[in-house]
């Protein structure tokens, strides 16, 4: 839901700042939906022929980046570059409101979260980003 709201804020920026914070937000709540996504795929549905097609149809919609670019084109061609954004809304919705009737609640597990962990891979992405969009100018 994050992304959504995010998005329709996006949509309607009057500045930059605004603008920018929406994109932030839409990427904080991109990075939360992946993997629930995925942890909702494997407890929803069973090992075997039925969790890797979900698991494919998945994969295939993660992989439509460069239809997302081109539509995103068109419509900003069309329309305005804001429509980019507002694209999200009605299908966030959409989701927000099926989702409780299609999904079950999972069983839930003791756990602990992995700090050290999480620091280290991120310090160790962030790390490699730099470093593979830096060598021309940093040597």
């Amino acid at each position: 839901m994050l992304f959504t709201i995010a998005s329709l804020a996006g949509g309607f920026a009057t500045s930059q700042a605004q603008l920018v914070a929406a994109r932030v937000a839409q990427g904080v709540g991109g990075a939360i939906a992946s993997p629930t996504a995925l942890s909702l795929i494997t407890s929803t549905f069973p090992e075997g022929l039925r969790r890797n097609k979900a698991m494919g149809v998945y994969a295939a919609m993660s992989g439509g980046g460069a239809l997302g670019l081109l539509l995103g084109g068109i419509l900003t061609d069309l329309a305005s570059w804001r429509w980019v954004l507002f694209v999200n809304v009605p299908i966030g919705l959409l989701v927000a409101l099926v989702a409780p009737h299609v999904l079950r609640e999972s069983e839930t597990r003791a756990g602990r979260l992995d700090l050290p962990g999480a620091f280290s891979v991120t310090g160790g992405m962030t790390l490699l980003v730099y470093g593979l969009t830096h060598p021309a100018t940093k040597g």
